[in-house]
């Protein structure tokens, strides 16, 4: 839940706001969308920069490397029902079945 100002009693107290399900399915759908990105990034500048040589070459291989893996997260964003493991996917979707 959230708090919100409450404008009729104009004196500065607070009242709580309700947040549907809905909403808070989408907020835990971006949490998940953030991590998963944010892995691939982090995964393709490991690699970039371990592979990356000498001469710059390090600073290069980071940078492709998390370029390079925003681009695998994006494409493989649309294969998450296959990929992600059911609990994820139920607490992402807050289902309980």
């Amino acid at each position: 839940m959230t708090r919100k100002p409450n404008s009729c009693a104009g004196n500065g107290t607070f009242a709580l706001g309700v947040i549907s399900a809905k909403e808070f399915a989408m907020k835990r759908v971006a949490l998940v969308a953030a991590v998963w990105f944010l892995f691939w990034i982090v995964a393709g500048a490991a690699i970039g920069g371990l592979t990356g040589g000498n001469a710059g070459g390090v600073q290069n291989g980071i940078y492709f490397g998390a370029f390079n893996g925003t681009w695998l997260a994006l494409f493989t964003s649309f294969a998450w029902p296959w990929i992600m493991p059911e609990r994820i996917d139920r607490w992402m979707y807050d289902r309980t079945e």
